[in-house]
């Protein structure tokens, strides 16, 4: 649990000193957001199709866990109201100016914020699971491009850097969190039972973020076929079988 947390601490970081470091290089991330999303997609889509859903629907008897899925990718189009797809690393274009950081920013990083608390929930069963692993990398691959994003968001949004930093920090704190509301909500001798609908709703949302992203991003110069973007869809869809 605590290599899942550091993971996952990591990536948000990484991901926010990246953007911190590029922010005055805009064309940078426009260049290699189509590449990082095209991996990024198909690592979360195999790890969700291959990983995730076996364990889903191999809970017998529970045929209520399907309507967990559609409420997972319910939930995620909610959300994505609030952070205008921020989480599967959209950058919009900012206005400096406090009514767009309280109307605007804000709406994003709490948005942002519930969405890494459901993803933390399912980790919270995962010490009796041997597939934890496979969700612990997607969410670390995951984090990154929010995580860049949101930085990126803060910034443009007129925040100071340590304003921005401040946040992101507890931005990288919200999984965990998710873990410890996961242990806390439920008794861990009833683990069992709710465990496969915290995966279900994550799968949910995987599957919205990750079918979105490599439609949205596969393919940016209209349909123009690259042979990298396909190459990188490829190498996500083997890592996630290899894992």
């Amino acid at each position: 649990m605590k290599i899942a947390v550091a993971l996952i601490i990591l990536s948000v970081l990484f991901g926010g000193s990246v953007a911190y470091y590029l922010r005055n290089r805009s064309d940078w991330w426009r260049m290699w957001r189509p590449k990082i999303l095209a991996f990024g997609g198909a690592f979360l889509l195999g790890i969700t199709v291959l990983h995730l859903m076996p364990e889903v629907f191999n809970q017998g008897g529970r045929e209520e866990l399907p309507l967990f899925i559609l409420l997972g990718f319910l939930i995620q189009i909610i959300l994505e109201t609030f952070t205008g797809g921020v989480e599967h690393g959209h950058v919009h274009k900012n206005q400096q100016q406090s009514s767009f950081l309280w109307s605007k920013a804000v709406p994003v990083f709490i948005g942002l914020t519930l969405h890494a608390l459901l993803e933390g929930m399912p980790i919270s069963g995962m010490s009796h699971h041997d597939h934890s692993h496979p969700y612990i990398w997607g969410i670390f691959v995951h984090k990154f491009p929010a995580a860049f994003a949101l930085m990126a968001y803060l910034l443009g949004s007129g925040l100071k850097g340590l304003q921005a930093w401040l946040l992101l920090i507890i931005f990288s704190l919200t999984t965990p969190l998710g873990i410890w509301i996961g242990h806390s909500a439920v008794n861990q001798t009833d683990i069992d039972f709710y465990y496969p609908i915290f995966v279900a709703i994550v799968v949910g949302s995987f599957l919205h973020i990750a079918t979105i992203v490599l439609f949205e991003f596969s393919n940016p110069e209209g349909h123009k076929f690259s042979y990298i973007r396909l190459a990188l869809i490829l190498l996500g869809l083997l890592l996630a079988f290899l894992i």
